[in-house]
């Protein structure tokens, strides 16, 4: 979608980048909320891109976005890239860990209790693709897809 007027509550243009994610850019009309030390519970904590071609990917974001990177070592899954302007984590960055997975960004959304978050979404129709697991250092998070098939993921961050 090119850049487009929404009335009075800003302006946006949805992109695909060159492996093929598509994204949303949005400046609001009324400027970003400044933004908070901890991420409040229900707020979106952060984005992480899944893609086949991570070097591409982070020339793409890099030179587009203005993003910087750090690298964390995953183990067998291989490396992680927390993209950030100055010291703020912006998103996350990975190889697709299941083969012929089309790129995709997964919105992460801040819980107070991931265990209690997970077991709500499956009444309602989640299906958990990641269970309840920890990354060191980082959080207690899950991967679902909606009845709809949307993936998104939850968090609760360690303090």
């Amino acid at each position: 979608m090119p850049p487009t007027d929404f009335g009075p509550v800003g302006r946006g243009a949805t992109l695909a980048d060159p492996a093929g994610a598509v994204f949303s850019m949005w400046p609001g009309s009324q400027g970003d909320r400044a933004d908070a030390a901890k991420t409040p519970v229900g707020d979106w904590h952060r984005n992480e891109l899944m893609t086949p071609d991570v070097p591409r990917a982070l020339a793409f974001y890099e030179g587009v976005v203005g993003y910087d990177h750090d690298t964390r070592d995953m183990g067998a899954q291989g490396s992680y890239y927390l993209l950030k302007i100055g010291a703020r984590m912006r998103a996350g960055l990975m190889h697709s860990p299941i083969p012929d997975t089309p790129p995709m960004g997964v919105p992460y959304v801040a819980v107070a209790d991931c265990d209690a978050t997970a077991a709500q979404a499956r009444p309602l129709g989640a299906q958990l693709i990641v269970e309840p697991t920890d990354i060191p250092n980082v959080g207690h998070f899950a991967t679902l897809l909606d009845p709809q098939g949307a993936c998104s993921a939850f968090m609760k961050a360690f303090d």
